[in-house]
Order: structure tokens, then C-alpha cells, then sequence
């Protein structure tokens, strides 16, 4: 019995003994629970006052970090509440101190809120950790005073609106005045047109045009038949054009006596002609392949063409002359 008392004492004593044990255990787990986080974080604003829609407001956010406690890289996104971050940075000022600059701009007047901004971070075991900046207001504002040394100079958005409605009346007549050059511009370009349409192009121009183009088309290289019968074509409707003779229904020793019983061709002339057309009929009729003589019979045709032209412009300066007389 005095046995059992003795030991039922020591147990009592044992379980007052453990008891501050394990609340001086718990008391120094919430302390060091307690101990406030190892980064810290610093802000600043600029301005702070008389913030408008047109002012860019820098935020910088200073953090610093233990050594062997890493910053990873930081997303930023475009909008943070009712603010647009125009422009974002991350510099490492020293081995422990980062620096995140934002650039903000308001996108609404009156009171408005920057919201918290997480930094996160890892320590030395990598094990992540965020700390917050706190949120704070900024008062936007639609007109600042004249006198504000941070926007000194700056108009406000009514005078802004009052120089637009004193201008307006300016830039409405430089609008009419080019109106009126563009119209005259337009009227005088169309009548030339229409002038240099109702010019008729001599006989002369559009024959040696078409030799022109057809040289410039290479048919002479596919198809040396239909070249000479295009050549043809052009010299025969010239003639047409500036005799009586209907040159293109004539054939070729048709068209040829109906020249030798006028006197509208010399006979050198005449020669030549008949030089032409024949040396075209070998080509079409397979007789002959000029080869290169395509060229020189083009060249023979712009010779008589020139030739003629020349000859009618002689007989009219005979005739003003003999009116003069």
C-alpha cells in the first residue's frame, strides 16, 4: 500500500515536470512563426498629385532579399486595374536589392486604386515565398493647376478643345482651297486628254506605230509568214490611205499595174514597191525564208513611208507658196 502511494507521487511529478516542457516547446514554435519574413519591399510614387489623364506615373518597387535568396523573373501584365502599364522594367541595383519600375497610366478620373502587387521569391532551399506591396490611391484629375511645378506649361484638356474650335475655321478653308485645286486639276487633265483624243494621228504616225510594235512583238521570229503578211497589210493600207488606190483588195500584180498606169509613184518608187511585195509573196507562199531580211524589209517599208510623207510635205509647202505669189 505504502508502496503503490510512493509511486502513484512520482508519476504525478513526472507529468508536471513534461508539461512546461512541452508549452515552452509550443511557445518558442509560435515565436519563431512569429518572426517576420526575411524580404521586405519598398514603394514610391511620382507624382502623387495632380495626376491627369495624360501623366505617367512612376512605380517603383524596391526589393530586398537575403543573401542566397533568388528573384525570379517578373510577369507583367498590360492592365493592372483600371491602370495600363505603358512600360515595365527589372534591374538588380546591388547583390541583394532589385528594382521593378512600372510606368502607369490612368484610364479613368477620380479616385482610383492601385491594386496589391505580389513579389515572389525563393529562398535559399528554393522553397517559393511571396510578399505583397500594398494597395494605395491615386486621385485622377482632369484639369491641373497652371502653377504645378510638375506639369508647368502643360494646357488642359479644355483649353485643348477651345484652340481646336479657333482653328477649325482655318483648316475647313484649306480643305475647300484643295478641294478647288483638285477639281481644276482634274478639268484641265481631262480636257487634254479629250484633246489629244480628238487629234486624228496621220497616216504617217499610225503606220510607222504599227511597224513599230511589230518588230517589238518578235513575230517575225515565230512566224516569219504572218510578219510579211502583216507588213503587208500596214504598207498597203497607207497607200490606201493617201491615194485613190484600194491597195488592200488589189493582189499583187493587180496593185502593181494599177501604179504603173497612174502617176502617183515615181518609177524608182514603183520599183521598189514591186521589190517588196514580191519578196513578201515568196515568204507567204513558201517560196523563200528571209531570215534576217525581215529586218530590212521593215526598214524597207519605213523608207518608203518616210519617203512618201516627206514628198507630200514638199508639195504642200509648193502649194503655200504659190498662193503667196
Amino acid at each position: 500500500m505504502k508502496t503503490n502511494y510512493i509511486l502513484s507521487l512520482w508519476l504525478i511529478l513526472a507529468l508536471l515536470a513534461v508539461e512546461p516542457a512541452g508549452m515552452a516547446q509550443d511557445a518558442a514554435k509560435t515565436g519563431k512563426d512569429a518572426t517576420p519574413s526575411a524580404v521586405s519591399v519598398e514603394s514610391s510614387i511620382s507624382p502623387q498629385e495632380n495626376v491627369t489623364l495624360a501623366t505617367d506615373v512612376k512605380w517603383t518597387i524596391k526589393v530586398n532579399l537575403p543573401e542566397g535568396y533568388v528573384l525570379p523573373p517578373v510577369t507583367i501584365p498590360k492592365k493592372w486595374g483600371v491602370w495600363t502599364i505603358a512600360a515595365s522594367e527589372t534591374l538588380q541595383t546591388s547583390p541583394t536589392t532589385h528594382e521593378i519600375r512600372l510606368t502607369l497610366r490612368p484610364t479613368k478620373l477620380g479616385e482610383r486604386p492601385v491594386p496589391t502587387f505580389p513579389v515572389f521569391y525563393k529562398d535559399k532551399s528554393g522553397k517559393p515565398g511571396c510578399v505583397e506591396v500594398k494597395s494605395f490611391n491615386i486621385d485622377v484629375v482632369s484639369k491641373v493647376p497652371k502653377n504645378a511645378a510638375n506639369l508647368k506649361g502643360m494646357e488642359s484638356q479644355n483649353d485643348l478643345v477651345a484652340i481646336r474650335k479657333k482653328m477649325l475655321p482655318y483648316i475647313l478653308a484649306a480643305l475647300a482651297v484643295m478641294v478647288i485645286l483638285i477639281v481644276i486639276w482634274a478639268a484641265f487633265f481631262k480636257r487634254k486628254k479629250l484633246s489629244e483624243a480628238e487629234t486624228p494621228k496621220s497616216p504617217y504616225e499610225v503606220a510607222m506605230e504599227r511597224i513599230k510594235a511589230l518588230m517589238e512583238s518578235g513575230l517575225a521570229y515565230r512566224d516569219v509568214k504572218m510578219f510579211c503578211v502583216e507588213l503587208t497589210n500596214i504598207v498597203r493600207e497607207f497607200i490606201e490611205k493617201t491615194t485613190s488606190i484600194n491597195a488592200p483588195e488589189l493582189t499583187t500584180e493587180e496593185f502593181l499595174y494599177k501604179i504603173s498606169q497612174s502617176n502617183i509613184y515615181t518609177d524608182a518608187e514603183c520599183v521598189q514597191l514591186k521589190h517588196f511585195l514580191e519578196m513578201a509573196d515568196m515568204v507567204k507562199f513558201a517560196k523563200y525564208d528571209p531570215g534576217e531580211a525581215c529586218r530590212n524589209m521593215a526598214k524597207s517599208a519605213e523608207a518608203f513611208i518616210c519617203m512618201e510623207m516627206e514628198k507630200k510635205a514638199q508639195e504642200k509647202s509648193e502649194l503655200e507658196v504659190r498662193s503667196e505669189e
